[in-house]
């Protein structure tokens, strides 16, 4: 089971990003395994883990995951609906009935990684079409969203869209802020909601906490990462304490998913890092803004 001590923010630390074979915490634990990564989020007080690359792992892998997350007591957060290289397709704008076929099977697969996981959130990215506009695109993913979400909902899941950096992402094709909100509210559906990742957002858009603001009632997912290079909180030019503060005085009960890579990858780097989460949820004001501060 869990251990006894308790975020004030459901944090949920990824099992491998950019790659399944890279966890969060692998320098610190020296074991990159599920098994392990599991385990010690558990101990460590954490009530949610996250596996956003869930569909490039194997059914049984997939399933073993799941079944570790509910004997530790975890929730799971958002994965992936499909593989990257298949998220990079203009999969949801598609209009042609082929194309629109092959989303629905995805989506389909993509419920039963869900189960198997224990994961109620399916994140969505999409690729742009060229031979489109943006504003064509965006018109149809809110058709397709729309034309989904019951089937979404009716397996206890939910569609979660994220707009990405185009200096990281440049064949996506939601790239502000702006344009997956206009995508979410033009599906109108109470399973198609928001992913606000920082990094993303800071990049594309700056202005963290007004955006976070102007997105709010569609948010269901938080990401943290820093900016630039999506480092760790506090690694970068974003002031996490104060916009951890702002999360939690709005009562945001979701997911806080930390999808971060490491400036260093060092166990004593990832230790500090803890330390660091472990003093805001204890309420330290004499907390450093910036995790290199905290370091020294």
């Amino acid at each position: 089971m869990a251990g006894a001590k308790r975020f004030r923010l459901d944090f949920a630390p990824h099992l491998g990003f950019p790659t399944p074979q890279t966890p969060l915490f692998a320098a610190l634990l020296g074991d990159p395994s599920p098994q392990a990564q599991i385990g010690f989020t558990a101990a460590h007080g954490f009530r949610c883990v996250q596996d956003p690359f869930a569909a490039r792992r194997s059914e049984e892998e997939q399933a073993h995951i799941g079944e570790m997350a509910k004997a530790a007591g975890l929730g799971l957060g958002c994965f992936v609906y499909a593989p990257m290289e298949r998220a990079m397709q203009p999969a949801w704008s598609a209009v042609d009935p082929a194309m629109c076929a092959a989303l629905d099977a995805e989506v389909d697969a993509a419920i039963a990684i869900g189960r198997r996981l224990g994961s109620r959130y399916m994140a969505v990215l999409t690729g742009a079409d060229p031979a489109r506009t943006r504003a064509q695109q965006r018109d149809a993913m809110t058709v397709n969203l729309a034309r989904l979400a019951d089937r979404v909902a009716q397996a206890g899941m939910m569609l979660c869209i994220e707009a990405v950096n185009a200096q990281r992402l440049p064949q996506m094709l939601l790239h502000h802020l702006a344009d997956a909100v206009e995508v979410v509210r033009g599906a109108g559906h109470p399973a198609v909601r928001l992913i606000f990742d920082t990094a993303h957002v800071q990049a594309m858009d700056g202005d963290i906490l007004g955006n976070l603001d102007r997105a709010w009632d569609l948010i269901e997912l938080i990401q943290l990462a820093d900016h630039p290079g999506r480092v760790e909180p506090g690694a970068g030019e974003l002031n996490f304490t104060r916009i951890l503060d702002e999360i939690e005085r709005r009562g945001f009960t979701g997911p806080v998913e930390l999808e971060h890579g490491w400036a260093v990858a060092t166990a004593e780097v990832q230790a500090a890092y803890l330390h660091w989460l472990d003093r805001w949820a204890l309420g330290d004001e004499r907390i450093a803004h910036n995790l290199r501060e905290a370091q020294q």
